[in-house]
């Protein structure tokens, strides 16, 4: 691999501007770039959540081989929503997918990392181990879904949760899944 195809392999900005051809506002751009461990959004329609969220999902999939991520949404319409814009990036790249097995929206890559997406389900949630998981709509999923899936998504190295509507809510959410 040559040098520039390092940068964009690390640098999450520059990758999402070259390689995926959108340019994240700064706003935006600060929720791509952030170190933090776990991110809580809670903004309007249309802000560009679910491509930003694709955007971080395709980043980590491509450069970190054999990953685990997890795309957690309400039903299984909205999961649809997120991985047709995250087919849209892999395919700009030229990354060959295979579905998952046995997973009604999942994607293998070639270098082994997994996105698989999961309707917020108590059934559809035991099992699973992730390093990363995105909660789309988190103020919708149900209590004791989130419970459910407590072990797998507290292990998580990261999280995003999208449409958080409260402090209370957000409370509730971040100890759900452990974080104090």
């Amino acid at each position: 691999m040559d040098h520039s195809n390092r940068i964009l392999m690390v640098d999450i900005l520059t990758f999402a501007r070259l390689k995926l051809g959108w340019n994240p506002d700064p706003k935006q751009a600060e929720v791509l770039a952030t170190l933090a461990p776990r991110v809580i959004l809670n903004c309007g329609r249309q802000w560009g959540k679910t491509t930003l969220a694709a955007t971080k999902v395709v980043h980590l999939a491509v450069t970190r081989p054999g990953w685990t991520i997890l795309i957690f949404s309400e039903n299984l319409g909205q999961t649809a929503e997120f991985f047709r814009i995250a087919d849209q990036f892999l395919a700009r790249l030229w990354i060959p997918t295979v579905s998952e097995a046995q997973k009604a929206i999942g994607r293998r890559l070639p270098n082994g990392s997994r996105i698989i997406g999961i309707a917020s389900r108590e059934q559809a949630v035991r099992g699973y181990t992730a390093n990363f998981v995105f909660i789309d709509e988190a103020a919708r999923i149900e209590d004791e879904v989130i419970e459910c899936g407590r072990a797998g998504f507290g292990s998580a190295e990261r999280g995003l949760l999208d449409g958080v509507d409260s402090a209370r809510e957000t409370r509730e959410v971040l100890g759900g899944l452990g974080v104090r």
